[in-house]
């Protein structure tokens, strides 16, 4: 139990980076038995860990394969069912994209609305009323938009108001250098 006490009082000094290389030998050679409380199981596997990197990093069947695959001596290739799907999602999709295009033009074709209208460049009057009406209309949808923001000219009305209070603050932390002086002639009195 003692020696379990030990072992935690060593793995939180660890923690902070307080061991010696010698102490993290006894730490690495602790939970290399394998005989570790449940409580330790988490630091068991980190250090289980730090061991496998020592040793050499990967599992020799995991490394061949790793090193066959850059390679290429076991590439996975696209099959010919691979292939034929990939055409398949690909040429869906074109008839979606296509049946949408189609869609939008019957949509916009129904609906005047929706059309640009013509150049007006052969009629400069035309198209200089056309603009102005534009630029009115915007005009009116930020008007309304900006109504409500009208209160916060109130609010900086109402500021010059309370501007006189801020600076009382700033007088009454002159009036503390007062204090102190006359606490100096006090002391230089007695």
């Amino acid at each position: 139990m003692e020696h379990m006490n030990s072992i935690e009082a060593l793995l939180a000094r660890y923690y902070r980076g307080e061991t010696s290389i010698a102490e993290e030998g006894v730490l690495r050679e602790f939970f290399a038995t394998g005989d570790v409380p449940e409580h330790l199981a988490a630091d068991a596997e980190l250090f289980g860990f730090f061991r496998m990197q020592q040793e050499g990093g990967l599992p020799d069947h995991l490394q061949h394969r790793l090193e066959d695959m850059i390679d290429g001596k076991t590439g996975r290739s696209i099959t010919a069912f691979t292939k034929w799907r990939y055409y398949w999602i690909s040429g869906a999709a074109a008839v979606i994209l296509l049946l949408l295009a189609l869609f939008l033009d019957s949509q916009i074709r129904k609906r005047p609305s929706l059309q640009a209208t013509g150049d007006t460049f052969e009629d400069p009057y035309l198209a200089y009323a056309e603009a102005k009406r534009v630029l009115y209309f915007v005009s009116d949808k930020m008007n309304t938009g900006t109504e409500p923001l009208q209160n916060i000219k109130k609010l900086e009305s109402g500021k010059q108001f309370v501007q006189p209070v801020f600076s009382i603050g700033t007088g009454l932390q002159k009036l503390e250098y007062f204090s102190t002086i006359e606490r100096t002639k006090e002391l230089l009195s007695k």
